[in-house]
C-alpha cells in the first residue's frame, strides 16, 4: 500500500528456534509472527518507521504460556 511518501507492510516472519530466547531451550520449533508497518519515504530513503508486531503468537508458538 502506498500513499504520499508512506508505504505500508503486512509482514509474515517465518523460521525455527534454533537458540535460547527468553530462557525457552532450543528444540527445532518451526515459528511465526506477523506485523503491520509504515515507513516514510524522504529523498529515496527510509527515514521514519512505526508499526506493530505480534510477539504474544511468536512466544506462543515456542511454547511460552502467555497470562
Amino acid at each position: 500500500m502506498a500513499e504520499a511518501d508512506t508505504l505500508g507492510f503486512y509482514l509474515t516472519y517465518s523460521g525455527a528456534d534454533k537458540g535460547k530466547f527468553r530462557n525457552i531451550a532450543p528444540i527445532g520449533r518451526k515459528v511465526s509472527w506477523s506485523a503491520a508497518e509504515f515507513r516514510r519515504v524522504a529523498d529515496s530513503k527510509f527515514v521514519e518507521r512505526w508499526g506493530v508486531s505480534d510477539t504474544g503468537g511468536s512466544l506462543e508458538s515456542l511454547g511460552e504460556v502467555l497470562e
